[in-house]
This record gives structure tokens, C-alpha cells and sequence, in this order.
């Protein structure tokens, strides 16, 4: 009788284990728009994901620089949606033999210049020719 208990019970626990969904939570907790890493996190085995919620991987996390787009309190579930990834914003400019890379994103583009948003917001206008203003 022992014995048929015993194995009922592991082949409970195994069952489980096989119906669990691995997901990452928050080791700590992780304020607004800084990196995500993998020693801030931790693997955890749960039943039911959250409504909405398309968890991200570890492979994802170690192959993707991430950043939160929210506030994260710990031993939350870490989805997609909290999350961005890395862009980078950067601008080429060919102006002949010269190159000029510069941090930012193109709002308007027309023959004679250039206008940059920077990262921290300000409009910069940069003519072809090279100049400035």
C-alpha cells in the first residue's frame, strides 16, 4: 500500500514539473529604464503565466541587451512588455571623405540639411555642406 502511494506521488510531482512554465523574475528590485542582467534575475518554475504576459528567456536575455520600460518590483514575473531592447540611435553623416557618427534619430531629412533628435530631446539641425547653423 506504501508502495503504490509512494509511486503516486512521485508521478504526481513529475507530472507538475511537466506542466510548469519556466519563467524570470526580478531578484531585486529594478527601476525605470536601467539594464536588465542576468545577475539581477532569477529562473523560476510557476503553474500559470500572468494574463497577457509572453515571458522572456534567459537565451533572450543574455543574447539582447534589454531595458525596463517600468518600474519592476521584486519576484515579479519579467514579460516582453516590460521591456525594451537597445537601440542605437546613431546617425552617419557621408559629408565626402570625412564620416561623422553622431548619437540620435533622424526626424527630417531634405536637400539642404538635417534635423537630429539627441537622446536627451533637444533638435539639432545640421546643414550638408557641414556647418552647423
Amino acid at each position: 500500500m506504501k508502495l503504490k502511494f509512494s509511486l503516486f506521488c512521485l508521478f504526481f510531482l513529475f507530472t507538475l514539473k511537466l506542466f510548469s512554465y519556466e519563467v524570470i523574475i526580478a531578484k531585486i528590485d529594478i527601476p525605470f529604464r536601467s539594464a536588465l542582467t542576468p545577475s539581477n534575475v532569477a529562473i523560476l518554475q510557476i503553474e500559470k503565466l500572468p494574463d497577457d504576459c509572453k515571458p522572456i528567456s534567459l537565451k533572450e536575455l543574455k543574447g539582447t541587451k534589454y531595458f525596463t520600460s517600468k518600474y519592476l518590483q521584486k519576484d515579479k514575473v519579467i514579460c516582453h512588455s516590460d521591456l525594451k531592447k537597445e537601440d542605437s540611435n546613431r546617425v552617419i553623416f557621408n559629408f565626402g571623405s570625412i564620416q561623422i557618427e553622431t548619437p540620435g534619430k533622424i526626424m527630417y531629412e531634405n536637400d539642404e540639411y538635417i534635423k537630429i533628435r539627441k537622446q536627451n530631446g533637444k533638435v539639432e539641425k545640421i546643414y550638408k555642406d557641414g556647418r552647423d547653423k
